[in-house]
């Protein structure tokens, strides 16, 4: 045995091959696979930053009047051509390495681009054939196209937006925004819904998946409060608190301070102007019925928040013109953070114009029903939330209505972000 180990050492020319084969082979797969690997990541980088370039750059293309959602796949082989540029050991050779994919949607303002690259490697393919091709995916869509109904603009707390149990916020044809930066932001229940033409979030969110339609933009930047330089009305003179508790009362624009009241079977009609409640609330009980044609209510100092009950009407129109103009509610922006403004009138379907709380909680509660007829609302709070069984509806017909929309809150010019 040991004569023929010496042997073995000693045939110098017959091992070397031997040799060659046991230890230089594995070096190259080994050297052959990083070479791969760091081909790999390079090619991979630089297609996904392509599919993203050309994702922007189509759906900012969708966004156009005259563009067809057919024009949109040679309009992103265009980008990803422009923006591909391959300056590694491998050539990208014909158009065939590189295959384009788009699926775009005019409706939803969103352009998918999905690109295949099919490269050579050295030695990577025979160990996974995953390596062939590249393949990368980017979706961009417009944010800001959609009018503007809901905007919670907490920047930071849990629950800013919040939905319970069976409610609904119907919104088709806006968007719907929160600011907060929290993971859990936004939070709507299994059985809850919330329905718009997107839904962004600056956070995360929570609850059940499927009660989203569509599922939220996640890590979208805040959105500015439209109305942040809006002027306030101006507090005139002190008028008597009004309290009305049986048959029709109608009330002047003006100041009221200690707030507006009505219970039992009252009808409240308010004439066209600014209603100042000061120190006081506006305060609907009872089966109380309430009926203003641009009309606005600005509330200011302690107590000044809206409470509408459980069996009360509603219908309200906002101002066409002067400060209140568009706005149906207007809080004051030096108020107490959190204040709860609270709407569980089971008819409060005419509720055209924007609900402005900037500093406060809206709460829509029990089987409140809200906007259902009125041709657009917006409701932008610091913090909303629904509680048992409300359905709340918010349209953007603003052709259909002499209240004018606020700047900022109908459609605008959009801006392109990736959401994948």
């Amino acid at each position: 045995m040991l004569a023929s180990l010496t042997r073995w050492w000693g045939d110098k020319s017959g091992n070397f091959a031997t040799m060659a084969a046991i230890f230089v082979l594995p070096l190259l797969a080994l050297s052959g696979g990083a070479i791969d690997y760091v081909i790999f990541s390079n090619q991979k980088a630089k297609l996904q930053a392509a599919a993203e370039s050309a994702a922007l750059a189509s759906v900012l293309e969708l966004g156009l009047a005259s563009t067809r959602e057919s024009d949109i796949k040679p309009i992103a082989k265009t980008y990803v051509f422009s923006n591909f540029r391959d300056d590694s050991a491998i050539s990208l050779g014909a158009s065939d390495d590189l295959k384009i994919d788009t699926a775009a949607s005019k409706k939803d303002a969103e352009v998918t681009v999905d690109l295949a690259f099919y490269w050579q490697p050295i030695f990577a393919h025979l160990v996974s054939k995953k390596v062939m091709p590249i393949r990368v995916s980017a979706t961009a869509r417009l944010a800001g196209v959609q009018s503007i109904c809901v905007i919670a603009l907490d920047p930071k707390k849990k629950n800013s937006l919040r939905m319970t149990a069976a409610a609904t916020i119907k919104a088709n044809k806006c968007g719907i925004y929160a600011n907060s930066a929290h993971k859990k932001a936004v939070r709507v229940a299994r059985k809850a819904r919330l329905i718009s033409a997107a839904t962004y979030v600056t956070g995360g969110y929570a609850g059940s998946k499927s009660s989203y339609l569509p599922k939220p933009v996640t890590d979208s930047p805040p959105i500015q409060d439209p109305l942040l330089d809006r002027p306030a009305p101006v507090t005139g003179k002190c008028r008597k608190a009004a309290f009305a508790t049986k048959h029709v009362v109608v009330l002047e624009p003006g100041t009221y301070c200690g707030g507006i009241m009505a219970q039992g079977k009252v009808t409240m009609l308010f004439k066209p102007g600014t209603y100042i409640l000061k120190d006081g609330p506006l305060d609907i009980r009872g089966k109380a019925t309430v009926i203003g044609k641009h009309v606005g209510f600005y509330f200011t100092g302690e107590n000044a928040t809206f409470n509408f009950g459980p069996s009360t009407r509603v219908a309200l129109t906002a101002p066409k013109y002067g400060p209140m103009a568009g706005i149906l509610f207007f809080e004051d922006r030096k108020s107490e953070a959190n204040r709860k403004f609270v709407i569980r009138s089971r008819n409060a379907e005419l509720f055209e114009g924007t609900v402005y709380l900037p500093r406060g909680h809206l709460l829509i509660d029990k089987e409140s029903r809200v906007g259902q007829k009125s041709a657009w609302t917006a409701i932008i709070a610091k913090r909303i939330e629904t509680g048992k069984g409300p359905q709340v509806e918010i349209n953007a017909n603003y052709a259909d209505s002499t209240v004018p929309v606020p700047p900022g809150i109908a459609p605008k010019d959009g801006r392109a972000i990736l959401t994948r």
